[in-house]
């Protein structure tokens, strides 16, 4: 069950993340 919370923290953290890098990357968008 543990699985579950990483993979939701981790679904969470990875949209997240990866919208960082694309404003880091297109700042004026």
């Amino acid at each position: 069950m543990e699985w579950a919370a990483e993979s939701k923290a981790a679904g969470r953290m990875l949209p997240l993340s990866q919208g960082l890098l694309r404003h880091r990357l297109d700042p004026f968008r």
